[in-house]
């Protein structure tokens, strides 16, 4: 972790602790202060008792180790200040972590659910489908083709048009289901062509009964006369 730029001032603290001591005093003190916390939390002895010489009120304020002097207030504000900001930082990136793994859940919580609605979809279909020959294929075709409600509902009226087409043409055998699902939109604008019925007419023959003959003028004269009144 890179070294903190700051640390805490408290100012009310400040003016107590100054209080007695001139202008120049409480300038050293600020200047060492600085020092310290910029030089690891230790003021190298040499360098201190340059500073400071024999000026009680502000060794006072400094205790003494094999490291050096120090300002005991400010290693324990840095040292909770630092502590302070390890744990935002540690917070921050659980929280970073958490979001990243609750989204990844979330899409992929969402892609099983497409998976699982496209494939509730395909087997409906695929249930009505006469060939089951090539199921894993129609899958797949069907995957790539079929994105919105409206293309499941065209494949569905697509469907209905190929088996209306194989009724009227029995003498076709359905199409493997690969081969199908692969070009199901051709059928979709499919209309079935109109077969003409031609019919056979034959005239009628009126043919005379056997030993029959036609009569002649005479004979059809006088029976028109014996009929009259």
């Amino acid at each position: 972790m890179s070294k903190d730029p700051a640390f805490l001032f408290y100012t009310s603290d400040f003016l107590t602790g100054t209080m007695f001591m001139t202008n120049e005093q409480v300038g050293i003190y600020v200047r060492l202060l600085c020092a310290q916390h910029q030089h690891g939390g230790r003021i190298d002895a040499v360098a201190f008792n340059v500073v400071v010489g024999d000026n009680l009120i502000i060794r006072k304020k400094f205790d003494k180790d094999k490291n050096g002097f120090f300002n005991r207030r400010l290693n324990d504000e840095s040292e909770k200040r630092n502590a302070f900001c390890e744990s935002r930082r540690v917070n921050r990136m659980s929280n970073i972590r958490q979001t990243s793994v609750e989204r990844m859940e979330d899409e992929n919580e969402d892609e099983n659910k497409e998976r699982g609605v496209v494939r509730g979809e395909f087997e409906m279909i695929w249930s009505k489908y006469p060939n089951k020959a090539g199921k894993k294929a129609a899958c797949r075709h069907f995957k790539a083709t079929v994105k919105t409600e409206k293309d499941f509902k065209s494949c569905q009226d697509a469907l209905e048009k190929y088996l209306k087409h194989l009724a009227v043409n029995t003498w076709k055998k359905p199409q493997n289901g690969s081969t199908w699902f692969n070009s199901w939109s051709d059928w979709v604008n499919w209309f079935e062509p109109e077969v003409a019925v031609q019919t056979n007419k034959t005239d009628t023959v009126f043919k005379e009964p056997k030993g029959a003959s036609v009569p002649s003028y005479e004979q059809t004269r006088n029976l028109l006369d014996g009929m009259t009144v």
